[in-house]
Order: C-alpha cells, then sequence, then structure tokens
C-alpha cells in the first residue's frame, strides 16, 4: 500500500493474514516472517545465539559477512550515473511528497535579525 496506516493495520493483524506474493515466499518467506514476529523475544536475533541466529538463516547461505563488515562486499547492483549530481535513478511520487503547509507571518518581527537572500 502507498499508504503507512494501511500497512500498520495490516502488520497489527499478524502476518499469518497478510498474503506473500510468490517471489516471498520459502525462505525469504521465513526469514521475513522470523523478523517480524508479534513477541520480540522470538524475532531471530533476539533469540538464543543472537546476531548469529540471524547470520546463520538459510537465506544469508554463501553471505560474506566478513566482507560486508571490511566494506569490501561488492554491491549486486550498481546504477549508472553520469555524475556525483545525476538524480536520473530517483523519483518521488506526488503522494510521497509532505504536505505544503501555508505560512502567515504574524508580524511580530520575531525574525528581524535573520539573514535573507
Amino acid at each position: 500500500s502507498a499508504y503507512p496506516m494501511q500497512i500498520y493495520s495490516k502488520v497489527t493483524k499478524g502476518l499469518s493474514k497478510i498474503p506473500f506474493p510468490p517471489k516471498c515466499q520459502g525462505i525469504v518467506g521465513d526469514l521475513i516472517k522470523n523478523l517480524l514476529k508479534n513477541e520480540p523475544s522470538e524475532r531471530l536475533p533476539m533469540r538464543p545465539g543472537g546476531v548469529n541466529t540471524l547470520k546463520s538463516h538459510k537465506w544469508f547461505e554463501g553471505f560474506d559477512w566478513d566482507a560486508m563488515f571490511a566494506f569490501t562486499l561488492e554491491a549486486p547492483y550498481q546504477p549508472v550515473a553520469k555524475s556525483k549530481k545525476d538524480l536520473a535513478n530517483f523519483s518521488a511520487r506526488k503522494e510521497d511528497m509532505p504536505k505544503q503547509l501555508e505560512y502567515h507571518d504574524p508580524c511580530t518581527g520575531w525574525d528581524k535579525d535573520f539573514a535573507s537572500a
């Protein structure tokens, strides 16, 4: 959903009520469900073994944790950018934009010492 409250509503109903798409079933679905347990103590990194319980999950099989912590892990996807300021790979949806509030100056002079352009 594009609306956070709808997502929250679905999450609070429990994961068992949410149909997972085909790409999110199997090992990855198991990972998601074990990270989102209602009871925090039942979540993967909170179980005995701590973070190692998470790191040893089948979904992470073959993942090079040492390379990640050494900052030498190759990114799985590297978008093409024409320059450091190229924003072509980013797009914002109108519904994601914050609501614009109209400002009415109370004319109290509270900002008289601010620099102006």
